[in-house]
């Protein structure tokens, strides 16, 4: 089974931490690196050859303002968890963003399976 590839990035340590708790119970997911902010994510994108890519967005109305990140790997989707944790943004290069709705752990887990399989 082909690993779908993760990294979370600029994403403050308590959200972090339960993502990854989240992650790591799904065999077909696997973290390849943790960013403490989005400096060198585009790097990482391209060393690890993420599939997804988990940031943190101040409010579902802000405008996804790193575009060159999804243009850093083809097919990159990334994923902005609002500030308040409980909504999602798909972010991919249509350029297209839809709304996840209130997140759950299963929610979440849904969208990232989406991404990958909408990616390859």
């Amino acid at each position: 089974m082909k690993k779908i590839r993760i990294i979370i990035a600029d994403v403050p340590a308590m959200l972090r931490d339960i993502v990854a708790e989240i992650i790591a119970a799904e065999p077909d997911l696997a973290i390849v690196d943790a960013i403490p902010n989005n400096a060198d994510v585009k790097a990482a994108v391209r060393r690890s050859r993420a599939d997804v890519v988990i940031t943190q967005q101040a409010d579902s109305e802000a405008s996804f303002d790193n575009t060159a990140l999804l243009y850093a790997r083809h097919p990159l989707k990334v994923i902005a968890i609002t500030g308040n944790a409980r909504e999602g943004l798909l972010y991919d290069l249509r350029p297209h963003c839809e709304s996840l709705g209130e997140l759950s752990a299963a929610a979440l887990v849904a969208a990232i399976r989406g991404a990958a399989q909408s990616a390859g």
